[in-house]
Parts: C-alpha cells; sequence; structure tokens
C-alpha cells in the first residue's frame, strides 16, 4: 500500500499483512463495550457511549492510542502512543447534535462530541487546515468543529474499524506509524489511506435488543457453569415471554457484542469476580507463559484496585492464582501443539524410543563402535538435523528423560571414540591409540548414589578422565527451556560431543550407570558443562467464544539457537558461563526453579561453589564425608618387602626409605580390563598403579630390561599400564608380585639404593626384592 507523509506530502510505502494487524491491533487496542449502567438515557441528557472510566482508541495501522493530556490546550498535549495504558488515553463518545449546513454529514449520521475522560478535552479538527495543523482538543464552549462521525471499513482482518471523520471540515482523524506523541497525529482528506482507520468495538444505537430481564435483579444462582447460566436465562425468559433468542438476549444483558465474551462475563459475575480491563487485549508476546502474559496484562491496568494475577482469574474463569496458571498451562500447551513435532527417528529411521533408551544407557553401535562420524551417513544425518530440524521444529522425548524431577538432564562421557577433532586424547591408529581414549577431562565423579550404598569411590583421577554437560530448564513447562528440552539434549549429545568429539558410553561399565539421564538419576560429580536454548517464536492471545486461546504468529518462524549457559556463581554472584550448577542458580533467581530443586540438584554438582574448578577433589571428597561419615580414600602405600622402600611418582617413578607417608607415596589400585596383554591371567581383571598426587599410571614396556623402559605416564592409558598380583611369601609374611600384564616383568624396588635407582622390573627368576607389601583392604575399592 502506498501512503502520503500527511507533513510534507513525500510517498512512502506500507507493507500491510493479517500478521501485522494482529501484531499492532492485539497487542495495544482496548475493547469499548456499552454496558447497562454507562448508557444514559434521559429526557435532554446526551447518549455517552463508553464504560464510566472511558475507552481507548486505537489505529489498525501504527497500534498507536490517542491521547489528550490535562493542563494542555488546544494542538498541544493531543497525540498517539504505545506501551502502558494512561489515564488521558482514554476517551467518551457523547452523542450530540450535528451541524445543520455543509454537505459532510447525511440525515442517516450519528454525531458524537469526543471527550478525553481524563482532561475533559473535546477533540476537533478545523477547516481550512490540513494535516497535522488544526488538530487539537478544547475545553469550553462546544464548537461544531468538535463534533465527529463515525464511517466503519473494512481493514482486513477480522474486527471492524472506523474512519472518525469531523463533521464540518471533513478531514479523517489519523495516527501515522514511526511517529511518537503528538507527532504524525492530525486529519486529511482525499486519499483514504490505512493510517486514518481506528479500532473502537463500539455498540452503535439498534445494535442490540433490548434485554427482557434486569441484570442486577437476576439471581444466577450458585452454578455459575456456562451450562447453569444458560438454563436459568431461558427460564427467566419463558416467564416474562421474550421474543429473541438466548444469544441475543446475553449479549444485551452486559452490552457486549460477542456472545462468548458476554457469556464469559455473566460466568463471572455470577462467581463474584470481577475485572478492570474493559475487554481482552489481545496480545502479542514472544513465548507463551503465566508470567509473560501476566506482565502484559499488569501494563494494562494501572490504577486497578487488584493486581494483574487477579484480573487474570476473570478472563481464565478461575478462582485461585493456580487456576489461572493451570488454565494458562493448557491454553499455550495447545499453542505449542499446532508447531511442527520432529523426533529422533527423523535423523535415521532405526534411532526409534527403543533405540534411543538404549543410547542414552551407554548403548548401541553409536558408543561400541570407534573411528570417526564425519563423511560417514549418520554423522551427515546429524549435521543435516542439526542445521534444519533441530533449529526450527519442536523435537519429542526419549522415554528414558521423562518426567525429570529436577528439570535438568546431563550427560557424562567415559570414551572418546573419533580422532582428529582436536577434542579428547583417540588418535590414529585406532586399535593402539583410541580404544581405550579418554574425552578431555572437565570434572571428578566422586562416588556412587545411596541406591548403590555410595560405593564404589573414586578418589583422585580413578574414574580417568571423564567429561559432563548437561541442560536445565524453567519449571513452565511452555517456558522455552523447557518446550525445547529434547532439542538441546540432541545438541548436546548426538551432535555436540558424539558427532563433533566422539565422546561416548558411560563414565563406568555397568548396566546401571546411564550415559545420559535425568540428573536425579546421574552420580555424583564435582561440576558440568552446559548449553542453553535461545529461541524466538510470537504467540497472539486472543478471546475467543469467552475462552482465551494461545496460536503462534504465521509466518513467524520458531528459531532456536544453542549457547554456552549463561549462568550466575552461586557462591559469589558473578556472572558464570559454561556452568550446568550456575545456571541452575540463575533460574532460581529468576523464579524459573525452585530452591528445593536447586538444593538437590546441588547434591549431584557438589562443587556448585568452585564452578571453575576442573578437578574439584576437595568438593568429592567433603561431600562424601558428609553423606556417609566416612573418610574419603587417600590412597595406600606400596612397600618393598626386601627394601623397605615405598613406592612413589613425580614425574618418574621412584622408592624411598622415608619414615612417614608422603603425598607421592599414595597409591591407587584401579581394576580394569587387561586389553589381551600376552600375560594376563585368564579369565582374570588387571589394576593401573595410580598415583594419589600425580595422577600418573605405572608402566613397564615390553623388551626393555631392568629400570629401562619403566616409568608413570598420566595420558592414554596403554595395554603396558595393565597390572595384576601374584600371591607371594616374605618371611611367614602375605607379599603380592606386582606384574605387568602385557610384558610380562615383575616391578622390584632394591636395597640400598634411593630415589629413582634402583627401581624397575624384570623377567625370570624371582627375587625377594620383586615382592611388595600392599594393605589391599585398605584400597579404595574392594579387589577380588
Amino acid at each position: 500500500f502506498s501512503t502520503s507523509n500527511q507533513n510534507n506530502n513525500i510517498t512512502s510505502t506500507h507493507k500491510i499483512s493479517k500478521d501485522w494487524f494482529q501484531t499492532t491491533k492485539q497487542q495495544e487496542r482496548r475493547i469499548m463495550k456499552l454496558t447497562a449502567a454507562s448508557l444514559l438515557i434521559l429526557a435532554a441528557a446526551p447518549v455517552v457511549y463508553s464504560q464510566d472510566d472511558g475507552i481507548g482508541i486505537t489505529n489498525a495501522h501504527s497500534g498507536r492510542r490517542l491521547y489528550a493530556q490535562s493542563n494542555k490546550w488546544w494542538e498541544s498535549g493531543v497525540g498517539a502512543g504505545h506501551g502502558t495504558f494512561w489515564a488521558d488515553q482514554k476517551w467518551h463518545f457523547v452523542e450530540s447534535s450535528c451541524p445543520t449546513y455543509g454537505d459532510i454529514v447525511t440525515i442517516d449520521d450519528t454525531c458524537y462530541e469526543i471527550t478525553n475522560a481524563h482532561s475533559g478535552r473535546r477533540l476537533y479538527a478545523q477547516s481550512g487546515r490540513e494535516w497535522e495543523s488544526g488538530v487539537g482538543a478544547g475545553l469550553g464552549t462546544v464548537y461544531d468543529d468538535q463534533k465527529w462521525i463515525l464511517q466503519e471499513d473494512d481493514c482486513g482482518v477480522d474486527e471492524r474499524c472506523f474512519l472518525i471523520v469531523n463533521a464540518v471540515s471533513g478531514r479523517r482523524l489519523y495516527a501515522q506509524a514511526g511517529r511518537s506523541w503528538e507527532s504524525g497525529v492530525g486529519a486529511g482528506v482525499g486519499t483514504v489511506y490505512d493510517d486514518q482507520k481506528w479500532f473502537i468495538d463500539i455498540i452503535l444505537p439498534g445494535e442490540l435488543v433490548e434485554p427482557c430481564l434486569d441484570l442486577e435483579a437476576l439471581d444466577l444462582g450458585e452454578d455459575c457453569t456456562a451450562d447453569a447460566i444458560e438454563t436459568k436465562l431461558l427460564f427467566e425468559m419463558d416467564a416474562a415471554g421474550c421474543d429473541h433468542s438466548l444469544e441475543e438476549e446475553v449479549k444485551a444483558l452486559v452490552q457486549e457484542r460477542d456472545y462468548g465474551e458476554a457469556m464469559l462475563e455473566l460466568v463471572n459475575t455470577c462467581s463474584g469476580i470481577e475485572r478492570c480491563m474493559d475487554g481482552w487485549y489481545d496480545l502479542t508476546i514472544e513465548g507463551c507463559t503465566y508470567q509473560k502474559i501476566l506482565n502484559k496484562v499488569e501494563q494494562n491496568i494501572p490504577g486497578c484496585p487488584h493486581d494483574a494475577a487477579t484480573e487474570l482469574q476473570y478472563w481464565t474463569s478461575t478462582s485461585t492464582v493456580q487456576g489461572a496458571k493451570d488454565a494458562i498451562a493448557d491454553m499455550c500447551g495447545a499453542g505449542w501443539d499446532v508447531l511442527s513435532e520432529t523426533t529422533f527417528a527423523n535423523i535415521n529411521p532405526e534411532w526409534d524410543d527403543d533405540f534411543m533408551n538404549e543410547y542414552v544407557n551407554g548403548k548401541t553401535y553409536l558408543n561400541t563402535e570407534t573411528g570417526s562420524f564425519q563423511d560417514t551417513d549418520d554423522g551427515n544425518a546429524i549435521s543435516s538435523f542439526r542445521g534444519n530440524e533441530a533449529a526450527s521444529t519442536v523435537m519429542q522425548s526419549v522415554p528414558d528423560l521423562e518426567g525429570c524431577a529436577l528439570q535438568s538432564i546431563m550427560c557424562c562421557f567415559g570414551r572418546d571414540r573419533q580422532p582428529n577433532d582436536n577434542n579428547g586424547n583417540c588418535a590414529e591408529p585406532l586399535d593402539s591409540s583410541c580404544v581405550n581414549a579418554d574425552p578431555a577431562d572437565n570434572t571428578n565423579l566422586c562416588f556412587l548414589s545411596e541406591e548403590f550404598g555410595h560405593k564404589p569411590v573414586f578418589p583422585g583421577e580413578t574414574e580417568g578422565d571423564i567429561h559432563c554437560h548437561g541442560l536445565a530448564w524453567a519449571e513452565d513447562e511452555n517456558d522455552f527451556t523447557a518446550q525445547l528440552k529434547y532439542n538441546n539434549f540432541f545438541f548436546v549429545s548426538l551432535f555436540d560431543h558424539m558427532y563433533q568429539r566422539g565422546y561416548v558410553e558411560s563414565t563406568i561399565d555397568s548396566p546401571d550407570i546411564p550415559m545420559c539421564a535425568c540428573i536425579e538419576d546421574m552420580q555424583p560429580v564435582s561440576r558440568s558443562d552446559c548449553t542453553q536454548i535461545d529461541a524466538t517464536l510470537k504467540f497472539t492471545i486472543t478471546l475467543e467464544d469467552g475462552v482465551l486461546t494461545a496460536m503462534p504468529l504465521e509466518d513467524d518462524e520458531l528459531k532456536i539457537e544453542f549457547n554456552s549457559c549463561q549462568g550466575t556463581n552461586p557462591s559469589n554472584g558473578n556472572n558464570q558461563n559454561n556452568d550446568l550448577a550456575s545456571y541452575v542458580h540463575r533460574l532460581h533467581n529468576r523464579g524459573k526453579l525452585s530452591a528445593d530443586t536447586q538444593d538437590a540438584i546441588f547434591d549431584i554438582l557438589v562443587g556448585y561453589n568452585q564452578p571453575g574448578n576442573n578437578n574439584n577433589e576437595a568438593a568429592c571428597a567433603a561431600a562424601y564425608e558428609d553423606v556417609t561419615g566416612q573418610d574419603y580414600p587417600q590412597g595406600i602405600a606400596i612397600t618393598n618387602a626386601h627394601s623397605g622402600r615405598k613406592l612413589y611418582s613425580n614425574n618418574d617413578i621412584g622408592a624411598s626409605n622415608s619414615a612417614e607417608l608422603e603425598d607421592n607415596q599414595k597409591w591407587y589400585l584401579v581394576p580394569s580390563s587387561c586389553d589381551g596383554g600376552a600375560y594376563a591371567p585368564v579369565g582374570g581383571d588387571c589394576l593401573e598403579l595410580l598415583n594419589a598426587q600425580s595422577n600418573r599410571r605405572a608402566f613397564a614396556q615390553a623388551n626393555k630390561y631392568w629400570e629401562g623402559g619403566v616409568g608413570v605416564y598420566d595420558g592414554y592409558v596403554y595395554p603396558d599400564q595393565k597390572w595384576f598380583l601374584e600371591e607371594a611369601d616374605y618371611n611367614g609374611e602375605q607379599a603380592y608380585f606386582i606384574v605387568n600384564a602385557y610384558s610380562g616383568r615383575r616391578l622390584y624396588a632394591q636395597a640400598d639404593k634411593a630415589g629413582t635407582s634402583g627401581v624397575g622390573a624384570g623377567v625370570g627368576t624371582k627375587y625377594d626384592d620383586q615382592k611388595w607389601f600392599i594393605a589391599l583392604e585398605q584400597n579404595y575399592e574392594e579387589l577380588l
């Protein structure tokens, strides 16, 4: 549509669509009604078409509401604005005599004085002027150019609108888009432009029948349902001899053109629920939640004796705040239901619910195979889905991830299966450098939950390098974060960590420990990384047949972005990104997650007060001691039976005769697979010798001798870092040979040596300095 700028005659183009009208009109307009109390028909009195406090006049094109401020004169203080519905934006339409001269008014027209309810000023548009000039509002004597007629026009939407035409000058009132306050408000003649059309749902004379019944005297009874009220009215109408329909009577009783809204008024009148809004103001909001609707309603009831929560009880026909919340939750949920939905089977038809349940529990070929996803059918499908459906549709659930009581999901990965992605330590060749590869370490697995008796415990690096990453969402099921939680789960698990980094499998090789689960079903860890959903989608909240309805705006697409969580550090209130506990704390601070839920999550993320600490062993120890009353394991001594030297590790491996057990002399014997070691016990398990201080594992390479090829290493766990114990006797005491499962070499520490000297591993004859005292019963985990 092409319109003229009515100040300077510069032509500009405005694209008008049904959706635009919904956005502007539904957000801004006030519904004008004529109630029995406000229709004053006295012998010599004018007819006032408004509620007692006045109604809004909203431009159909710009969405601006007309106002006339107090203590201003003539053209000053007359304009149109958006936002809060102020008292000086309310008006009365007062029926008046029409001018008897000129050719603007016909015999069928009704003239009105349009009087501001707050300032008392009457609108005028003088003859011989144009555009903004000569348009204002005054007090005192009523002049003929303060009289107006309404001409019904078409706005291209399912809502009638009017041209407001001055009865003397013929000038039509307008409020241009892209302007504010007094600018762009005036009156013109000639071509009818869209910014000369106004929403005023006014009830004009003759539009409603004369009611048969008296609303104030009518007893609607105790049953305030619509059906009961209709039955009651039909009975009363029959007794009164009414000759019109129930629908006409209902609309006439409350002076409302829409039957549904009229019945809503009767239901709430029966229930004793009052309102401040003279009609439902159709809202356009980003997202659809109770809080967002509450905030919008609050903007529209300044000076109301009750709050917006009470106002919403009226419009939802509920008697409690929770009832209104539930009704709006159902309404918003129905609005979300019309959007396009996808499942994990849209990525691969084989990935149905059963497959995905297996996947989150660390199974399926996705977890157990080794190799890259790049340029594979599965990898390409995941990448394509990420750029399309995951960012624009509502993904459906994985059954095992439904019903998360703590509003969060966490994945903890124990293996890296993909080389060449700069994440984890998987490398080529796969068979020797990737089968046991670890993800980048970003947390500590502390101990198992009460379900498992808090055992085993995982002090130091006994769990190996693991990587945890999670997501959380708001309590309101219609919040973007809640509605799109499975989109976020797809991104975290299949795309970001499996496809991009190769992270798979659970942290513990047990069918009872999932890879991904509701956080209440995961084991305590020190911390977790975090991804949040940032989405946009506008909803329109309308009143249809007396019922609030939410619908996504047509042509407004759901857009989803996945970003590092922006959280709040629980310990100091500072911003803290990429941390699940900190994001949970921010949700709590914003009223989207309860204190009880936060506390329960912090029982899992035990290092929540140090969100940047990826190696927070102290938090694990404190949590363990708090829930069990027992000391957290600190490691045990490995003492040579012959030389008395205690094995230690710094950057290398050695042994010393210190009287006290030093921190670098403490070891964990970590149960592990034997990786096919040629000397491994048949059907038996192996151990890793992990130093509690250096987090390095001992090795004894094949084809080396004595001290050669014996040391410690903290990277990829190779087969020559796997050991087993062989029982031995030393002077009647229980001792052990520590035998490398890959090389067959037995660890020793010779007498009369110190430090790294005399510490090595050999084969052949079994010497006494290859025997070790180890208090296995004190190991962090019981060994068979």
